[in-house]
């Protein structure tokens, strides 16, 4: 059995991923607004009424948490805007993940 070159395999893997993402989460196109820099246009997940919690109060809360391929923009901070093509605003607020695939925040209405 031949090998498969390491950059076919990623090649296959993010199309795989992005397919993946596209059937079980709705994407958005969206704008991604640094505090400093300019805008780059990307599709995004939103997921509404996430369960998150806040350690300081020992509560549960519902948060929404917006997503995208790290491929796609890997600078993130804390702060920086989204705007989705239906003009509502986003703020990322809280880190979530990276998993080296997918950027994860949760984020507040701005």
């Amino acid at each position: 059995m031949p090998l498969i070159p390491m950059s076919k395999f990623n090649d296959a893997f993010g199309s795989a991923a992005k397919t993946l993402m596209s059937v079980f989460g709705e994407t958005t196109p969206a704008t991604y607004m640094p505090a400093t820099g300019s805008a780059q246009s990307l599709n995004v997940v939103v997921e509404h009424d996430v369960v998150g919690s806040d350690q300081l109060i020992m509560a549960l809360n519902s948060v929404v948490i917006v997503s995208w391929f790290k491929a796609d923009r890997d600078l993130h901070r804390r702060g920086d805007k989204i705007t989705l093509s239906n003009g509502k605003e986003y703020r990322l607020d809280k880190f979530e993940h990276d998993d080296g695939l997918v950027i994860s925040y949760q984020v507040i209405d701005v």
